[in-house]
């Protein structure tokens, strides 16, 4: 028998992560994951299945978070938007969620910069995957270097300061909703 907490699998002891569930729970996505036949977007990746700024705005609220979006708009600018919250975020000491800057569009962390912002360093869970990590050279840390990273990147979350939390039964009635 498995406890609540701990279990075995392919030779690995693992323990459960109660704020992955609950962040799951809050952010609308605990059922989001879906099988479909055949292969679909929406299968792997999460933020195909329902509003991202939605998912982003539920989860940082629900962690007491708060944070600012980055996306492209268009204009010529839009780089230097993006390297100004990159830099600003990591003086601050905290990483920057980034959508496509390395791997598949999926969530990643900017953890730092070189280069005035020209390169990107990154940690991407696919970025062991060769196909993924393209144009992308390994630090020592095991993050990915990325130079040429603005074509690929959709969009990036830079993480705020601390906010005042709701009532947990109010934050719960919410993701009952």
């Amino acid at each position: 028998m498995v406890n609540a907490g701990t279990g075995q699998g392919v030779g690995k002891t693992w323990r459960r992560n109660d704020l992955y569930i609950e962040l799951l729970g809050a952010s609308g996505m605990a059922f989001g994951l879906r099988w479909k036949d055949g292969w679909r977007q929406d299968a792997a990746d999460m933020m195909f299945v329902a509003d991202p700024t939605e998912i982003i705005r539920r989860s940082f609220a629900h962690a007491g978070y708060s944070f600012r979006g980055v996306g492209k708009l268009g204009n010529p600018d839009d780089e230097a938007v993006f390297v100004s919250e990159v830099r600003e975020s990591l003086k601050q000491g905290r990483p920057v969620l980034s959508f496509g800057v390395v791997g598949p569009p999926e969530c990643g962390l900017i953890t730092g910069y070189d280069e005035g912002g020209e390169v990107l360093i990154v940690w991407n869970y696919f970025q062991n995957e060769p196909m993924m990590a393209e144009g992308a050279e390994l630090e020592p840390s095991g993050c990915f270097r990325k130079r040429d990273w603005f074509p690929t990147t959709i969009s990036a979350v830079a993480i705020g300061g601390k906010v005042a939390r709701r009532d947990l039964r109010e934050r719960n009635r919410d993701t009952l909703r």
